[in-house]
């Protein structure tokens, strides 16, 4: 097995833990508050969610765990803009090292803001 394979497990094991127990408080909430359920105009037949949640589910699911894989990897390390030699013979090697370090910081909060607003929508959804 190899690191990104086990990195892979160990964060969508997180993640159903954080989805379970998330889902668990918000029906919690919705039980001990009924009101709320009216007032979002959630009923006992919206329960099932339709095709286009399923999709809808299904991307941001995808999606998430394609930006926590490219998130986790420049995150610890690992540098695949150094394995081509076409920027480094077009920039030289010196400035493409600090476009890289000056880059890879925007680069990784990106990802964590991109995983972090598919988690929501996840969650909506």
């Amino acid at each position: 097995m190899s690191v990104c394979t086990v990195i892979g497990c160990v964060v969508y094991r997180a993640f159903h833990v954080t989805q379970d127990a998330a889902l668990r408080t918000n029906g919690q909430a919705f039980k001990e508050h009924p009101e709320v359920n009216t007032a979002v105009g959630l009923n006992s037949c919206s329960n099932k969610p339709n095709w286009k949640r399923k999709v809808l589910k299904e991307v941001c699911a995808f999606l998430l765990f394609s930006n926590v894989i490219l998130w986790i990897m420049p995150a610890f390390g690992d540098r695949p803009q150094f394995d081509h030699h076409v920027e480094t013979h077009f920039f030289k090697r010196t400035m493409w090292t600090s476009i890289v370090n000056i880059g890879l910081p925007f680069g990784i909060f990106y990802r964590m803001h991109c995983i972090a607003s598919l988690f929501e929508v996840y969650l909506m959804s």
